[in-house]
């Protein structure tokens, strides 16, 4: 009965080790890849809190709600899901939580945009980190988002997220946060996620709008024109300046990050396609937009970067020197 006992525990033992691996290998077979999506905040405010700021605010936002129609038209046909905070339910703590929420859904190749059409200030630097000793603010409705506050939020996104941000707001030029040998003092070259910012007009210029739209958000739409538009981003900026043709209101292109080629030159408002495996680095050519996915034995089954192929400078150390196998498996963009 001893000898059958065991020999029964045994064959226990055995099935459920046997069991444990094809389930194991059932769930990185079936596993399939999270398609690559793009998410976007619109924010527009044709009025701030009166009890707050002492003043509605009403004077040229009038057409802030309509931009953020004008934008959501051409995101949505991108194929982006789109929500809004309009007004009154753009507050402060409105608008900073639903860009962490975002943020939480977010992977390597995701495209997050965030664009805020309403008023923008000047408010004294309090941590010394601006060279001419004011932060650049976004008016919510109840109080002012610092560019601190945003910069905080920016260096906690996941690796290989790209990040646009748009501002039709008066002193926007640096809204998100100078970087470093620009206008302010702090360094970006450490975020995770890449940043490309357009800015309504510089820190020093105010940035205009009429009854039906901003400005620059109307000029935006007019050079996208329903998507005929085949430049990049810098090149939007550009035309965008052109259309208006202000020396007082001139719009600003900056940077931030891990800024790759493959994002600086791609179309604007762009949902790469989902990328697609390859068994090691001789499947690529020096350009690919590579991502490398952790398998459970060691973070679970989460992206861990994404660059282009001849940028691996690095990528030892962070991957443990385990490229592909059990460890990491290498995929990239079509």
């Amino acid at each position: 009965m001893k000898i059958k006992s065991r020999l029964a525990l045994l064959l226990c033992g055995m099935m459920q080790i046997i069991l444990f691996f094809s389930l194991t290998v059932n769930i990185f077979a079936e596993e399939s890849i999270c398609p690559i999506k793009g998410e976007a905040l619109l924010i527009g405010l044709t009025s701030i809190d009166p009890m707050e700021y002492g003043t509605d605010g009403t004077d040229g936002c009038w057409g802030c709600e309509n931009d953020v129609d004008l934008m959501n038209n051409i995101l949505s046909s991108n194929g982006f899901n789109v929500s809004q905070l309009l007004t009154q339910s753009a507050t402060h703590d409105n608008i900073l939580s639903r860009i962490n929420q975002i943020k939480g859904t977010l992977y390597a190749g995701d495209t997050f945009v965030i664009y805020f059409s309403g008023h923008g200030e000047q408010v004294a630097d309090s941590n010394g980190d601006e060279t001419d000793g004011l932060d650049e603010t976004l008016v919510a409705y109840d109080k002012e988002i610092i560019d601190d506050e945003l910069d905080t939020i920016w260096r906690t996104f996941p690796i290989g997220v790209k990040i646009v941000m748009i501002s039709d707001s008066c002193h926007s030029g640096t809204a998100y946060k100078s970087t470093m040998n620009q206008r302010a003092l702090v360094d970006t070259s450490t975020m995770d996620a890449s940043l490309i910012h357009i800015s309504g007009c510089r820190d020093n210029q105010f940035s205009n709008g009429d009854w039906d739209n901003g400005i620059f958000t109307k000029a935006l739409g007019d050079v996208w024109d329903n998507g005929s538009f085949n430049g990049n981003y810098q090149t939007l900026c550009e035309q965008i300046n052109s259309r208006i043709n202000d020396s007082e209101q001139i719009s600003e292109y900056h940077e931030y990050g891990n800024v790759l080629d493959n994002y600086r030159c791609e179309k604007p408002f762009t949902i790469n396609k989902t990328p697609v495996q390859v068994s090691s680095f001789n499947d690529l050519k020096e350009g690919d937009q590579i991502l490398f996915k952790c398998l459970g034995d060691i973070s679970g089954n989460r992206w861990l970067d994404g660059r282009t192929a001849d940028s691996t400078v690095g990528l030892s150390s962070q991957t443990g020197g385990k490229y592909t196998g059990s460890h990491w498996s290498i995929y990239k963009f079509q």
